[in-house]
């Protein structure tokens, strides 16, 4: 992540959403914290997959954390070559295993070393209604 780049996270209600929340706030994304609901129950990010690579900007990424509202999403691969941007898988367990020597160097290198030590937290500014992002992304 680039300092002043926007994030949108959907599903940022669990621990790893909020965990994203706070690291990329603290180097220096605007960072756009997508839930389903108030009660922050049922999970957002499958039907909203699409939508979201839809208003990406050019050069984006679209990083695959993990499929929690059980709904495995259809991407239709000419908006990647449109949007000229890459879909990333992001599934640490597997990338430990696989790389143990270096994995740990690599994710913990001088920009997640400075987010360790940074004083700075993720908070919302601002709350909308699931309904608002409906009817922003679907319509």
């Amino acid at each position: 992540m680039r300092r002043n780049c926007t994030l949108l996270l959907l599903g940022a209600s669990g621990g790893i959403g909020i965990a994203a929340i706070q690291i990329d706030a603290a180097l220096g994304a605007r960072v756009i914290a997508c839930a389903s609901s108030e009660q922050k129950l049922a999970a957002v990010g499958g039907p909203y997959t699409e939508p979201a690579l839809r208003s990406m900007a050019w050069g984006g990424r679209l990083l695959v954390v993990g499929f929690a509202s059980g709904e495995i999403p259809k991407i239709p691969l000419n908006l990647v070559l449109l949007k000229g941007c890459a879909i990333v898988s992001v599934f640490w367990g597997e990338f430990v295993r696989r790389e143990p020597p270096c994995s740990l160097a690599r994710a913990s290198g001088s920009s997640a070393r400075g987010t360790a030590s940074s004083r700075r937290h993720g908070r919302a500014r601002r709350g909308f209604p699931a309904k608002v992002l409906e009817q922003q992304f679907c319509h």
